[in-house]
């Protein structure tokens, strides 16, 4: 009985599947969980959770137990220079106002 062994294959780089950018399909959530969330505004999640307590980032919405935050308002937050939440209320407001206003016509 033979014992040879055959050399293993590896991935050629060339060949291996592409790397998802923000061109791909796939849609990108409406709502994210706490960790995504402090990921996409460049904190940590111990950090992002005592900012939420101190009214410093937008406010999360509890859906069916599980608190989430809104894509579109922390991405609208951070553009607007991340005002504290009693500021940003009013502000994210008047754009979803004017946003529904031109949706309707």
């Amino acid at each position: 009985m033979s014992t040879r062994t055959e050399p293993v294959a590896t991935a050629d780089r060339r060949t291996a599947a592409p790397v998802p950018t923000r061109s791909d399909p796939t849609p990108t959530p409406a709502l994210v969980r706490r960790r995504a969330a402090a990921r996409m505004v460049g904190m940590g999640l111990s950090t992002f959770d005592r900012a939420d307590v101190a009214g410093l980032v937008p406010a999360g919405r509890w859906v069916r137990g599980c608190k989430l935050w809104s894509v579109a308002e922390l991405e609208a937050w951070a553009d607007h220079g991340c005002p504290d939440r009693k500021t940003w209320a009013p502000i994210w407001a008047a754009m979803l106002t004017g946003r529904r206003t031109t949706q309707r016509k």
